[in-house]
């Protein structure tokens, strides 16, 4: 079993490499797993996140450099948090 900040880890490292098949190892294949995509997009469903990604990876004009904690001061401390409003939702 893997800790959360292993499975994490290993989630952004496939996006970093392109790496469909390490990626998609990463995502549920249940019927609730979503995406927010570019523009604040819906991604709703295993399908769709899979396809969604193969083109998105297939695109080599693109880099991915996540940074969303901050280790300042002894403590982690968020630097970035996404908020965008998903159409039909509360």
């Amino acid at each position: 079993m893997t800790t959360f900040a292993e499975a994490l880890a290993e989630h952004l490292h496939a996006i970093r490499a392109r790496d469909i098949d390490r990626f998609l190892a990463t995502v549920s294949r249940g019927p609730d797993v979503r995406v927010v995509g570019p523009l604040g997009t819906w991604i709703a469903g295993y399908e769709a996140v899979e396809k969604a990604h193969r083109e998105w990876f297939a695109t080599g004009d693109w880099s991915f450099e996540p940074q969303i904690m901050w280790h300042e001061g002894g403590d982690w401390r968020f630097i970035y948090d996404q908020n965008t409003s998903i159409a039909g939702t509360r």
